[in-house]
């Protein structure tokens, strides 16, 4: 370790999963009453966008689908941290469960296929929020206190 300022460099990925920055956002969102969490299945999280479990036992995990009008959009949430969870180490197509994960692995593997089926395996229909390196060719629609609201479709 570092002497007690956090976690040594090749520790990283730690620090990764979970941004405190985020979690002060969503906090201050919630104080503000500018946050609804969603337990479970529902149909329409705003009109026309459904939110589909990730399945029990992988611990309250979610995606969204969005119908635009060029096609079905995925929102991976927290069920694919990178390209490399549906894609392979190799990109060999063999699906990497989530490390940091809760539950069963099976489950995180169901739920990635999952995905995989819903945009056809095209990854430009999939939005995976924890990397941040697929939202630089987006484009931003406009930034409101920091945060980028971008064009996905």
């Amino acid at each position: 370790m570092d002497g007690g300022d956090g976690a040594a460099p090749q520790f990283g990925f730690l620090t990764e999963i979970i941004n405190p920055d985020d979690l002060r956002r969503a906090f201050d969102a919630s104080v503000e009453h500018r946050l609804d969490l969603i337990d479970g299945d529902r149909d329409n999280v705003l009109p026309g966008i459904p939110c589909p479990p990730g399945r029990r036992p992988y611990y309250r995990q979610q995606y969204v689908v969005i119908e635009t009008a060029k096609g079905r959009l995925v929102i991976s949430g927290d069920c694919v941290y990178s390209k490399r969870n549906i894609c392979g180490h190799k990109s060999d197509g063999v699906y990497v469960p989530l490390s940091n994960g809760i539950g069963s692995i099976w489950e995180q593997l169901k739920t990635i296929d999952r995905i995989n089926t819903e945009i056809a395996g095209d990854l430009n229909r999939l939005i995976i929020l924890h990397d941040g390196d697929r939202w630089k060719h987006l484009p931003v629609v406009h930034e409101i206190e920091g945060v980028r609201i971008l064009r996905a479709a």
